[in-house]
């Protein structure tokens, strides 16, 4: 597991540069979960949806993204507190962006929640 800022990741460190690669040269991982992030990063730390998708698609080829609807209390809580909307966040934007980077393989709609869970693989 890593933890670390993905909008100011950590980059190379220690002498010359050497000691400690960029966070994202470390490792190539075959899978990557992004649970309750996608809403974080384009609602609160301002990433455009379609630049966001791209750039995980550069990460790993095969991911399962949950995104949470608009009606979801901390989407709303998200906008309330940025006083609106930075940039577009909708379905509609999510998979339009994703359908640029990524082939859905499978969709589940979580029961009594306003999230889905996608399982996709880059194109």
């Amino acid at each position: 597991m890593i933890v670390d800022d993905l909008v100011n990741p950590s980059p190379p460190m220690g002498f010359a540069l050497e000691e400690r690669g960029a966070l994202f040269s470390r490792s190539k991982p075959d899978l990557v979960l992004a649970l309750a992030l996608i809403h974080h990063l384009v609602l609160t730390r301002s990433v455009p949806m379609e630049m966001l998708i791209g750039w995980m698609r550069g990460l790993c080829p095969k991911w399962v993204f949950e995104f949470a609807h608009e009606g979801d209390p901390m989407v709303e809580f998200l906008i309330k507190a940025k006083l609106g909307r930075t940039h577009p966040y909708s379905r509609g934007e999510f998979e339009a962006a994703l359908s640029k980077s990524f082939r859905v393989l499978e969709r589940l709609e979580l029961g009594g929640a306003d999230r889905t869970l996608y399982l996709a693989e880059g194109i």
